[in-house]
């Protein structure tokens, strides 16, 4: 089983990532907004590319796993 993105380590940078996704999409940001921000800040991808896709962010978006954990 593969960990989640920013799952691994308290105070990770990957952990503020998410934390910021999910903050920029409940204010109304489009999929593609969270990607051109993500891009503008210069994080990288769960897989190491530069740039984000859409499908990253929605796969994120939608996994039940971090319901608890940004509550």
């Amino acid at each position: 089983m593969r960990i989640p993105y920013g799952y691994i380590l308290v105070g990770d940078e990957k952990g503020e990532t998410v934390r910021s996704i999910f903050a920029y999409y409940l204010v109304g940001a489009s999929l593609g907004k969270a990607v051109d921000m993500l891009c503008e800040k210069g994080i990288p991808s769960p897989t190491g590319n530069l740039r984000w896709i859409r499908a990253a962010v929605d796969e994120l978006l939608a996994s039940a796993k971090y319901i608890l954990w940004l509550a």
